[in-house]
């Protein structure tokens, strides 16, 4: 049993570090995601994109959908919310593109959707979410945590949770909100990663402690922009879902 935790901590440690290391996993997605698609704009940054996932989800990639588009679903996040709620939806990739045509999102392990689940009834995902970029510039950044406490448990603590993705009536977010002091002892917000409005219109992305990413795109002319923390006005939203088996 001992040896069991082992190994699923090492696996863990090696999918959560290097979100890039090598998979024999091919990716294949069917044309008409491309098609319906009014971010992504070639099979390029869909492979790219795809190739970021948990191996278990790449495999599902066949069956990939867009789930959300707001030109024909309408602006909002309970459109959003509710074209995630079928039963057979299962992990989601959100994917924004704001007016400066920067592209990034987030992938959640879970669907999108209102939930009377434990930790507060609104958090969804597990430690395989991230957060991205597509344009100008690809990254992507995963859960970051202390290795030695996870090799200590040999566990992963239901405690973080809430640190990957939460779904409310007026919001949606992806990492959560910390403080910390600067070089000259002035107290500084960080997070979250990626935060979205009800009506989907506006946003917020910063640096965060959950996935150790930088803003994920650069500020829109808000006045509170500041090297930690983008505002951005949301051009366009989609959400991609693979299946549940």
């Amino acid at each position: 049993k001992h040896m069991e935790s082992r190994l699923v901590t090492n696996e863990l440690y090696n999918r959560l570090t290097v979100i890039s290391r090598p998979s024999s996993i091919s990716i294949h997605f069917p044309q008409e995601v491309l098609s319906e698609s009014d971010i992504l704009n070639s099979a390029e940054d869909m492979t790219t994109m795809l190739k970021w996932l948990p191996d278990k989800e790449k495999v599902k990639c066949s069956q990939l959908q867009v789930v959300y588009n707001p030109r024909k679903h309408g602006f909002g996040l309970d459109q959003l919310y509710r074209r995630c709620n079928d039963r057979t939806t299962g992990a989601c990739i959100l994917l924004v593109e704001d007016f400066n045509g920067a592209v990034f999102g987030a992938f959640c392990s879970d669907a999108l959707r209102l939930s009377k689940k434990e930790f507060g009834g609104n958090a969804v995902g597990d430690e395989s979410c991230f957060v991205f970029r597509l344009s100008p510039s690809e990254s992507a950044n995963v859960w970051k945590f202390q290795k030695e406490q996870l090799q200590a448990s040999g566990k992963l603590d239901g405690k973080n949770h809430h640190q990957f993705a939460t779904c409310l009536k007026k919001s949606l977010c992806f990492g959560t909100i910390s403080t910390g002091l600067t070089k000259e002892d002035k107290h500084v917000v960080f997070g979250p990663a990626l935060w979205l409005n009800e009506d989907i219109s506006q946003g917020h992305t910063g640096r965060t402690t959950t996935f150790g990413n930088e803003p994920l795109c650069a500020a829109g002319g808000h006045g509170h922009s500041n090297e930690n923390h983008a505002y951005f006005q949301i051009k366009s939203v989609e959400v991609l879902a693979l299946p549940v088996y």
